[in-house]
């Protein structure tokens, strides 16, 4: 007899582009965030990371966050203008209370630039938000 399988749904977890100034180099970046917005921490959370296009792709890159406080959020890397012209993925696993998580998250094409920044819900981060 099967058993039935629980696939829990992430939320209130969110990937965000934020530009900002990087004063040891003395320009503007853009940088990846991982955003808890749960009221408590997010544990072993890993990343992949990927674009990709029709034509073009990046090398995958694997982020090992750890765990991540309530309402906080972690850097996971820098990202370069050249590859805000392909489809940008983060594939987001962590544990939340006993059970692991995951969800795919993805900035299309053309879309990581400052006017699409907005405030995430519910708290002080801004940023451009993965869909």
């Amino acid at each position: 007899m099967r058993k039935k399988i629980e696939i829990p749904v992430s939320s209130d977890v969110y990937i965000i582009a934020t530009n900002e100034w990087n004063d040891e180099k003395a320009f503007q970046q853009w940088n990846i965030y991982l955003v808890n917005l749960k009221r408590e921490p997010i544990e072993m959370a890993l990343i992949v990371s990927r674009g990709f296009s029709d034509s073009k792709k990046t090398s995958i890159l694997r982020h090992g966050i750890g765990d991540i406080p309530a309402r906080e959020k972690r850097k996971i890397e820098m990202v370069d203008e050249q590859v805000f012209g392909l489809t940008n993925e983060y594939m987001v696993t962590y544990f939340f209370n006993g059970k692991m998580y995951e969800k795919t998250f993805q900035f299309p094409p053309n879309s990581i630039k400052e006017e699409n920044q907005q405030k995430l819900k519910d708290s002080i981060f801004k940023g451009v938000i993965a869909e």
